[in-house]
């Protein structure tokens, strides 16, 4: 049919036959299962045999320490980072094996809260300023507990590690950390 053979409000267009529609229907219900089933597929658990988070991007960070000789080098470890607010919610938690550290950034210096909700294990948490110095740090965190652990000022960024590994550095250390992502190694 032409545009020409359109006239007075209604098309002239043959009806379609009802074969037609049904194939219609049909096809059109099994694109969109295969859409749909496409998609769970490429949604992403977040879980993996090593506890770490597939696809997830790493930083190099370096703690160096102004109180201990041993530490004044500084101390590198490759740290998962946390940056949307997703990723800052989930943190490490229901992870059995943890990386050696997860830094969490944030958009603005500002007090920090956190909580053991659904982690297993005990942390250690580095609450850090604006200027990369350490505000305070919280050791030995209680796993699961809901009990918020903040920072005593504002801070820019959090960096969880095992508990026990940070017994070398104190408030007023340095933390910096590389301004590119990378992706996580995997074990």
């Amino acid at each position: 049919m032409r545009l020409a053979e359109y006239s007075g409000g209604t098309a002239k267009y043959p009806p379609m036959k009802k074969c037609q529609s049904i194939w219609c229907l049909i096809w059109a219900r099994a694109l969109c299962s295969v859409m749909i089933f496409s998609l769970c597929l490429v949604v992403d658990t977040g879980a993996s045999p090593q506890g770490y988070l597939p696809r997830s991007k790493c930083v190099q960070v370096t703690i160096t320490s102004s109180h201990s000789q041993r530490e004044r080098a500084g101390v590198k470890i490759i740290a998962e980072a946390a940056t949307s607010a997703a990723e800052r919610h989930k943190g490490l938690m229901y992870r059995t094996q943890l990386p050696p550290g997860m830094l969490f950034l944030f958009n603005a210096p500002q007090i920090v809260s956190m909580w053991m909700k659904n982690t297993p294990k005990s942390l250690d948490i580095l609450f850090i300023s604006s200027k990369n110095k350490v505000i305070n740090i919280e050791r030995g965190t209680v796993p699961f507990s809901l009990e918020a652990v903040s920072s005593k000022a504002p801070a820019i960024a959090a960096l969880e590690m095992p508990a026990g590994t940070t017994k070398s550095f104190e408030p007023g250390d340095t933390v910096k950390w590389t301004p590119h992502f990378f992706p996580c190694p995997q074990k």
